[in-house]
C-alpha cells in the first residue's frame, strides 16, 4: 500500500526550503551616537581569533592602517558610495584617528577592516558637553548578537 503525503505538508515544506536565512538582530536605522568630538580609538578582532569571546581583550587590540570615512547621511540610501565624503582618515599606529574638524550634522562613519567593514552613525554636536574621545570596536557581531559593533563614548 502506497501512502500519499498530505498537500499541506509539501506545501510546509517548501515554504522551509524558500524562506532566506535571516539574523536574530539587526541595527536600528535613526539611531545616532551623539558626540561633540569624534576623535578616538578603533579596537577589535575577528571571528575566527580566540580574543574575540572576551570583550577586554577584543578592546585591547588596536587597528592600525583602517580607512575611516565619514560621509553625509541620508536615508533612505541605495549606495553609499554616492553620497558626499565629509573626511577621511587612516588609523595611526594604536588604532586612533582624528575627525574632530567635522561640522555639526548627522553622517555616516565607515570603517574599512580586514574582515570586511563597519558602519555607525553618528550626530555630531559641538555644543553637546565635550566628549574627551570614543573607542570603536569593529569586531564583527555574531547572528546571536554578541561580539563587537561597540561605540563607547569617553567623558
Amino acid at each position: 500500500m502506497q501512502r500519499l503525503v498530505p498537500k499541506q505538508t509539501f506545501f510546509i515544506l517548501v515554504l522551509a526550503v524558500s524562506v532566506p536565512l535571516s539574523y536574530a538582530c539587526s541595527f536600528p536605522i535613526g539611531y545616532f551616537y551623539q558626540v561633540s568630538n569624534l576623535r578616538g580609538t578603533i579596537v577589535g578582532v575577528a571571528n575566527h581569533d580566540l580574543r574575540h569571546e572576551s570583550r577586554l581583550m577584543r578592546q585591547r587590540v588596536t587597528q592600525e592602517g583602517l580607512l575611516v570615512t565619514l560621509r553625509e547621511y541620508r536615508w533612505p540610501v541605495e549606495d553609499k558610495g554616492k553620497l558626499r565624503i565629509i573626511a577621511r582618515t587612516k588609523t595611526g599606529k594604536n588604532g586612533e584617528f582624528d575627525l574632530s574638524n567635522a561640522p555639526d550634522g548627522h553622517y555616516f562613519l565607515d570603517i574599512d577592516t580586514l574582515w570586511g567593514g563597519d558602519t555607525y552613525t553618528i550626530q555630531i554636536v559641538h555644543r553637546l558637553q565635550r566628549n574627551q574621545s570614543v573607542l570603536i570596536d569593529v569586531s564583527p557581531v555574531y547572528p546571536d548578537c554578541t561580539g563587537g559593533h561597540e561605540f563607547v563614548i569617553v567623558h
